[in-house]
Formats: C-alpha cells, sequence, structure tokens
C-alpha cells in the first residue's frame, strides 16, 4: 500500500496504492532518515486528499464510498429481515435513493456526462444492493441522460485512431502493391521481347552475343 519512492529530481515521495482497486496516489514524505519509511506522513496527506486508513487498510474515496454504502446496505438489509419487510420494494425507500445519488455524486461526471472510469448503472445498483432500473432513473433526472463511462469512450476513441491508422496502412500497401504489379509488368514484356528475339535470330546467334 505504501511504497518508498523518489522522483526525478530525487525529492523523497511515497506511491500509496488503494487495496481494493489500481489507483495510487503519490505524495510528498520523507524518508530514509533515522529509518523513517514515510509513511506517517503520506497517511496524513493522502487522507485529506479524500482516501481512508482503516485497520491498516488503504483506500481511494471511491472504494472507501463503497465500503461505507455496503456497511449500510447490510444494515438495512438486515433490518428489512428483522422487521419482515418485502424483498421486492416496487420503488426505492427514501434512504435508497439518497444512497444512489450519493454513489452518483462519486463516480458520475456531469459535465462529460458520462460514468468515471469503469461504472455503469449496473455496478452502482451492484454495489448498492439496488435494481438497475433505479440508479437509471435518479441518474437521467440528477446527473445526465447517457449511461456510459470513460472507459467505453477512451477505447471508442482507441478503436477509431486505430482504424484511421490501418485505413492509412492500406493505402499504402495498395500504393506499393500497384508499383509492384506495374514492375512485373513491365519485366514480362521485356522477357517476351527477348523471347521473340532469341526465336528470329536462332540459338546460334544468340550463343554469340551471350
Amino acid at each position: 500500500m505504501f511504497e518508498a519512492i523518489r522522483d526525478g529530481r530525487g525529492q523523497p515521495r511515497v506511491k500509496c496504492s488503494c487495496i481494493s482497486c489500481d489507483r495510487t496516489e503519490v505524495v510528498g514524505a520523507v524518508h530514509g532518515k533515522r529509518g523513517r519509511d514515510g509513511r506517517g506522513q503520506a497517511v496524513q496527506k493522502i487522507q485529506k486528499l479524500g482516501w481512508s486508513y482503516i485497520g491498516g487498510r488503504l483506500r481511494s474515496p471511491l472504494c472507501e464510498s463503497r465500503r461505507k454504502v455496503s456497511d449500510m446496505a447490510q444494515k438495512l438489509e438486515k433490518k428489512k429481515v428483522a422487521t419482515g419487510a418485502s424483498e421486492d420494494l416496487r420503488q426505492p425507500t427514501r434512504a435508497q435513493k439518497r444512497e444512489i445519488v450519493d454513489m452518483l455524486e462519486e463516480v458520475y461526471n456531469v459535465e462529460a456526462e458520462c460514468y468515471n472510469r469503469g461504472d455503469t448503472d449496473d455496478t452502482v445498483a451492484e454495489v448498492l444492493g439496488v435494481m438497475p432500473g433505479w440508479v437509471a432513473e435518479l441518474r437521467e433526472e440528477f446527473f445526465g441522460s447517457a449511461g456510459g463511462n470513460q472507459d467505453l469512450a477512451d477505447l471508442i476513441t482507441d478503436v477509431k485512431a486505430f482504424l484511421a491508422s490501418s485505413q492509412d496502412t492500406l493505402k499504402r500497401i495498395e500504393a506499393a502493391r500497384d508499383v509492384a504489379r506495374g514492375a512485373v509488368e513491365e519485366a514480362q514484356g521485356h522477357l517476351d521481347r527477348l523471347t521473340k528475339i532469341e526465336k528470329a535470330v536462332g540459338p546460334r546467334v544468340m550463343a554469340r552475343v551471350k
């Protein structure tokens, strides 16, 4: 979770990694002096960025939000079982609506009108233990109409760039093939003419020429 490193200028830094996802953050922290590993400073700085460090586990803001929501969902489930509430609710409760909105504020980019990273209505619903349709309805009402995500948008951009590059490559291959075909046809023409000349002058004359 914590890795003592140095930047390009040799300054001490600590690389902080979430235990639940691949997100990392690098903060300045003194290490290497008197056995110091910089973890204490790193924890203080990373927590100011919204990260959590609980029970020796480091989580990014999104993963910490999911953990809280998951804990809350478990508590609600236990409460629902204890009170005998029906599992087939047709509409989300007020508490569930608040949870969905809170999660959407963490994972949805309103300006870009898409989810950050690889989240979707389904992933939010899975974390919260609710219906994907409820997530989609609240997302469309308060955040944005598009349910895609940044990973999907980046992939589409990469594929488009690959296709454009491939088209250029194919054009160059076609041009090179045309040149090669022309050279082969020209060589075949020379060979045909030489064959006719050889037949016309006879083998003895050609032997002298060779």
